[in-house]
């Protein structure tokens, strides 16, 4: 049976999911990259730290203060 979501959405329920799961299986091939090519190296990943420019600041602070009316332009107010 279906229920609802957050935000009041209904979701599917099972018995809708599976029909559309079926047809789109015909189309979506799923491998693993371990099954493409055996002789890849392992996943690296690089964290690069960089500080925030002037304006990414402004609207950071004011997102963190929960000031919505500053971050949709409501009220201009100076950069601080």
């Amino acid at each position: 049976s279906a229920g609802v979501a957050a935000g009041g959405q209904p979701t599917p329920s099972r018995s809708a999911s599976t029909p559309l799961q079926e047809l789109l299986s015909r189309f979506m091939l799923r491998r693993y990259k371990a099954q493409v090519l055996r002789d890849l190296p392992p996943k690296t990943e690089y964290l690069l730290y960089t500080p925030l420019s002037t304006l990414q600041r402004h609207y950071y602070t004011r997102l963190l203060k929960k000031d919505i009316h500053a971050i949709l332009g409501e009220g201009r107010r100076a950069l601080t």
